[in-house]
């Protein structure tokens, strides 16, 4: 990575021009077009960090709702006898 001429912050993925970071639709693109799909990966870091975070550090870091950060944190929890009884009532 060419670090930007100036003061300026330096970027992990830069954008145009390398002042700014790169748009969040474009590197989507860029990591699909590489066989990365976002979704599963953004599932299998939030249920990580649900699993060793309480729900209320979840929501101040990710920026997300304490409703929704519970949610995340009770799907880390549930175990396969949850799951088993979901899909077969």
């Amino acid at each position: 990575m060419i670090r930007p001429a100036g003061p300026g912050p330096a970027y992990l993925f830069p954008g145009r021009p390398p002042s700014r970071p790169r748009h969040p639709h474009s590197l989507r693109d860029v990591l699909t077009e590489h066989g990365l799909p976002i979704r599963p990966a953004r599932n299998t870091a939030m249920i990580t960090a649900a699993g060793e975070l309480p729900p209320m550090v979840m929501s101040d870091l990710f920026g997300i709702d304490p409703g929704t950060a519970q949610k995340w944190a009770h799907c880390a929890q549930a175990g396969w006898a949850d799951y088993l009884a979901h899909v077969h009532p």
